[in-house]
């Protein structure tokens, strides 16, 4: 690993882009496939234009010589940076192209809230949209919640010490195994032994609400990949609530429940160690607040009288808050019953659950579960420190796939990103302010682009200010991104333009 980039390092960066840019519109040309399967020839046409965009400028841009020597600490942060760039600008050129899209900063807007699986969407007439291009929205979602550089390390790399780092400037941290290469194959291995489970569980329960074999299969799938992928797409404008079944909303909520877990917890069951499920500090975190929260919102509404019984609203406000709490974003309540109908302390309880979000290493967005418990045991740590004599040794352990002694320096990395996530929630919710919209809708949909969770207010719709749509974007790429590769990016782009 090398802290200081190599002389031509920036040229090689291009090249690698390059690299990337070709492996995206192979992906691409998935969805002018299944455009030609249902004779959409005009839509495959227009999707072919934004595959071919990306081959043809990543042909071009790997005409440059590659990185001479191993990628550097700041090299490989700002690729991943440039890869989540170049893929939204690309996918939204692709999104513009079908014609779906008020602006081609609308279909940016879709791409970037689908690449970091936050789900809210500006798509037109969505009910009526193309199969093609259903395909390829959900198709984004899921690829991005296993990671975009996750899957391209499997066909770009050969297992290089270095392409490590470009797996961690995406968000992720955990090594499922020594070399990164097998750790991203298992994660999509993971991933796509239960995206035939998860289909295979719909397609029987969509048939039976009266959907056609084809139109049960293809949402079966569009439904599993927004719920894996902690996505919230779905096929229907009314989301969730379009399909009227409990059935579904039981089996979509532990899809994205599953989804939102670590994918070293994944491992660890899939391994035979099934204690780590409830030893694991990161679940133990995420289960109590999530039925604290649940419990409590249950209450309120129940108090409100917003529906008839306790059992009735733990129901539906469990949904929403689990769907919360993972960042799905799925609904089964039209937007603005949030704010007309919840009372203030239930919707407390769900913006905190957008705000602490998944769990680290999963397709969940928020500042994650592990640093909310890394925050708690820092401050048993420092309360330790006070009240026990000055020679004596303070201990806390900590269980994540084994049995570990905490350290004070982890709780305080994890206070600085929790802190970093809390500006970028009040940042989104001035803009929002500024834009005219009131302070719980601003608080609401704000917290919600910038943890990545995707559940709407009402805010979000083509009419909403472009400042604010772009804010929204930024929002949404440093929340999934978690601040770093950005950071390293801009420092990387100022000393490159300083000639240093």
């Amino acid at each position: 690993m090398l802290l200081r980039p190599p002389k031509g390092e920036p040229l090689g960066l291009i090249h690698s882009l390059g690299k990337f840019s070709v492996f995206l519109g192979l992906c691409l040309f998935l969805s002018v496939m299944v455009s030609l399967v249902f004779q959409e020839y005009g839509t495959a046409v227009r999707l072919g234009i934004g595959a071919g965009t990306a081959f043809l400028l990543g042909l071009l841009m790997k005409k440059l010589p590659p990185p001479s020597d191993e990628l550097s600490l700041s090299g490989a942060f700002t690729l991943a940076t440039l890869v989540w760039i170049h893929a939204t600008l690309i996918t939204g050129f692709t999104y513009w192209e079908t014609g779906y899209f008020a602006s081609f900063l609308d279909a940016c807007f879709d791409a970037m809230s689908g690449y970091t699986t936050t789900g809210l969407t500006l798509l037109q007439d969505l009910d009526h949209a193309p199969e093609g291009l259903q395909f390829l929205r959900h198709g984004v979602t899921f690829l991005g919640g296993q990671g975009i550089i996750v899957l391209f390390l499997i066909f770009a790399s050969h297992g290089a010490a270095e392409f490590y780092q470009l797996y961690v400037g995406e968000g992720k941290d955990e090594r499922l195994w020594p070399n990164v290469l097998h750790t991203a194959r298992t994660i999509w291995w993971i991933s796509m032994v239960y995206l035939v489970l998860g289909t295979g569980i719909l397609y029987p329960i969509l048939t039976n609400l009266g959907l056609k074999p084809t139109r049960a299969l293809l949402d079966a799938l569009y439904l599993f990949e927004g719920a894996w992928s902690t996505g919230g797409f779905a096929p229907h404008v009314q989301n969730l609530l379009y399909y009227h079944s409990t059935a579904v909303e039981i089996v979509t909520a532990i899809i994205f429940i599953i989804g939102s877990l670590n994918f070293a917890v994944h491992h660890r069951i899939i391994q035979g160690n099934f204690r780590e499920m409830y030893k694991n500090s990161e679940v133990r975190s995420f289960a109590f607040t999530l039925f604290f929260l649940t419990l409590t919102a249950a209450w309120f509404c129940a108090k409100a009288q917003v529906y008839p019984t306790f059992s009735t609203s733990f129901r539906k406000v469990f949904y929403q808050m689990a769907s919360a709490h993972t960042t799905t974003g799925n609904m089964t309540l039209y937007a603005r019953q949030f704010i007309h109908d919840w009372p203030a302390p239930a919707l407390f309880c769900l913006i905190t659950t957008m705000v602490i979000g998944g769990s680290a290493c999963s397709t969940a967005g928020g500042f994650k579960g592990m640093r909310l418990s890394q925050a708690f045991h820092t401050l048993l740590y420092e309360m330790r420190k006070i009240l026990l004599p000055t020679h004596a040794v303070s201990t806390l352990k900590m269980h994540h796939r084994k049995p570990y002694l905490f350290a004070p320096e982890h709780g305080y990395k994890a206070l600085f990103i929790i802190f970093l996530f809390t500006a970028l929630y009040a940042f989104s919710t001035f803009a929002g302010v500024l834009a005219g919209y009131p302070m719980t809708d601003a608080v609401f949909e704000g917290v919600s682009a910038a943890s990545n969770s995707g559940l709407s207010c009402g805010i979000t719709s083509v009419g909403m200010p472009w400042y604010l749509k772009f804010v929204y974007i930024v929002a949404m790429f440093l929340g999934r991104l978690e601040f770093i590769a950005a950071f390293v990016f801009c420092g990387y782009s100022f000393a490159f333009l300083k000639g240093r």
